[in-house]
């Protein structure tokens, strides 16, 4: 769950108040943990105490949550292979100033999103977070397995045996079978 709280404490005549301030909104009573959308915000926070003393206001970056759109949804060839390119469509919510939502291969270095991303042919996966407003999303991943090519069969025929046999091959998937 995506959650934000915080906590104050006062040391001389106690904590009268505790209060938010979502996105630089009025000032609330501050109720307990609350649930945050998708979206990235800035919650701020300040405590009055009863001597009526206001402390700093204390800011509070909540990160987006980026989701990925995959097209096709589901793998259309057998044992979990695409036989289609998918292709992957990032969102992180309503965009806040400086976020930038990021993506990269198997490891490699995170690359800025910028539109639709087509998935490569072979097993690969693809890692995608926003970060900004001081906060990194946590990373999220998504495995695919691609072959976009069909298997080459090659027939040969012995003419002394006058007999005929077939080897395929398939450098992604591998070879299921050969139908005669």
């Amino acid at each position: 769950t995506r959650t934000y709280s915080a906590t104050a404490t006062d040391a001389g005549s106690g904590l009268a108040s505790l209060e938010q301030s979502t996105d630089g909104g009025a000032w609330t009573p501050y109720a307990g943990p609350t649930v945050a959308s998708d979206s990235s915000l800035e919650v701020d926070f300040r405590a009055t105490d009863f001597a009526g003393n206001v402390s700093a206001s204390v800011p509070l970056a909540v990160g987006a949550v980026t989701t990925a759109a995959v097209s096709p949804a589901a793998p259309n060839g057998l044992a979990g292979w695409y036989t289609v390119a998918p292709v992957v469509m990032l969102s992180a919510g309503a965009a806040a100033p400086g976020q930038v939502t990021q993506y990269s291969f198997d490891g490699s270095t995170w690359a800025t999103y910028t539109g639709a991303i087509r998935i490569p042919a072979g097993h690969s996966t693809l890692s995608y977070r926003t970060i900004g407003s001081g906060v990194t999303e946590p990373t999220q991943t998504l495995s695919f397995s691609v072959d976009l090519d069909a298997p080459t069969v090659t027939p040969a025929f012995n003419s002394s045996t006058r007999t005929w046999s077939a080897t395929a091959s398939d450098g992604t998937s591998g070879v299921a079978g050969i139908v005669v």
